[in-house]
């Protein structure tokens, strides 16, 4: 499960109102003992991975060969025991394929090599999942159909994670569970979520109501996952009974943002006016799954980063937005407002920092990124290092 949750509510895209830079930060993530930052630096069209060594106050240049020019960071995470990176790089703008990263050898491999294949389309591969320290899981389509494959990197074995007759995506595994979730569409029928143990051919449907669903979400200890059906409405299940749980969420036009086991709270978006807006308000609410009570946090909110136990986020707004055309927002990054609650619902206002990109594992620090600077921001003592991206 990754570590950050962030969720843009802005139904169309938004765009920087400034210039591109190829020393824009993209992303940025800590290592499962968050000791080590990886980033992405470039645009849409070059992008290249760095990292920042917190111990040594070190930055490294680019981690790519000049050879893998016209190549741009798809996803990439950090193995469970923070020695490796697995990367999704497309190259010559069509061409997917599976990297690895060593970190302490300082060697990249690339594992699987798409060129070859007949039809360009085939060449997709997207929702990176570490399944151990030596194994990945994703999805790919290179036999036609999107479907979840398995690369062990000790051996060089490239798999299938069982199969169905549809394509799969949008997924998620689970280490706790040794099993996969994911939404696929199967027989024609509307995109319905499923579960798959690992190494196994049986496809267990979720969501039997017969709607479409876009999205779902594990909680902090992988004991439930929330999900909605097209006209969003909030349904919650334990995924160790197999059952539903009633809850006192509105009935449509909810998204669930993050679940923290560790106090039972939820933090979801409520968005009433969507069909009647081009650009509908959202608010932010917290909803305590076992009291059943809820509060408001925002009236209106851009995005939302939580840490991973779920217990602490941050909410953005944007205090300006310029309608450039009807499917497009602008703003500037110093129009950007970053809010951190704390449980007794008093909320500290943080200026100038960009975008939240990721927390620590100990749910303490987030690192955000604007433009070619990277801040990392302990919540608790609010200690900060800037530090700027050179060529």
């Amino acid at each position: 499960m990754a570590k950050k949750i962030i969720l843009f509510l802005i139904i169309v895209s938004m765009t920087q109102n400034s210039k591109s830079q190829n020393l824009n930060i993209l992303d940025a993530k800590f290592s499962p003992l968050s000791n080590i930052i990886a980033l992405t630096v470039g645009d849409d069209k070059n992008s290249n991975l760095r990292l920042y060594f917190s111990e040594k106050n070190e930055l490294t240049g680019n981690i790519f060969r000049d050879s893998l020019n016209r190549t741009t960071v798809g996803e990439f995470e950090f193995s469970p025991d923070g020695d490796k990176i697995a990367l999704l790089l497309t190259t010559n703008t069509f061409i997917t394929d599976l990297f690895l990263y060593d970190i302490k050898k300082a060697e990249l491999t690339r594992c699987t090599n798409s060129v070859g294949l007949k039809n360009i389309d085939f060449a997709y591969k997207s929702w990176l999942n570490w399944c151990d320290n030596q194994s990945v899981i994703f999805v790919s389509k290179h036999t036609g159909l999107a479907q979840q494959y398995i690369y062990n990197f000790t051996n060089n074995t490239f798999v299938p994670n069982g199969s169905s007759t549809g394509n799969e995506y949008l997924l998620s595994y689970s280490r706790k569970n040794q099993e996969s979730y994911y939404i696929a569409i199967i027989n024609n029928r509307e995109p319905s979520i499923f579960r798959r143990k690992l190494g196994s051919s049986v496809n267990s449907e979720i969501s039997k109501d017969g709607s479409n669903h876009d999205r779902f979400l594990l909680s902090s200890n992988e004991n439930y996952l929330f999900y909605s059906i097209m006209d969003a409405s909030p349904c919650m299940y334990d995924l160790n009974e197999s059952k539903f749980i009633k809850t006192k969420l509105p009935k449509s036009y909810v998204s669930i943002i993050n679940c923290a086991e560790k106090d039972t709270n939820i933090v979801y978006s409520y968005f009433p006016n969507a069909s009647d807006e081009s650009f509908p308000k959202t608010d932010l609410y917290q909803y305590n799954y076992l009291t059943q009570k809820k509060r408001l946090i925002s009236k209106g909110f851009s995005s939302v980063s939580s840490s991973p136990d779920g217990s602490k986020f941050l909410y953005t707004k944007i205090s300006k937005l310029t309608s450039t055309d009807p499917t497009q927002m602008s703003y500037k990054f110093e129009d950007i407002q970053i809010f951190l609650p704390d449980n007794n619902g008093i909320v500290s206002n943080l200026s100038d920092y960009g975008f939240a990109k990721d927390w620590s594992s100990d749910n303490k620090t987030v690192v955000f990124a604007n433009k070619n600077k990277l801040v990392i921001l302990n919540t608790e003592t609010h200690y900060k290092k800037l530090i700027q991206i050179e060529n």
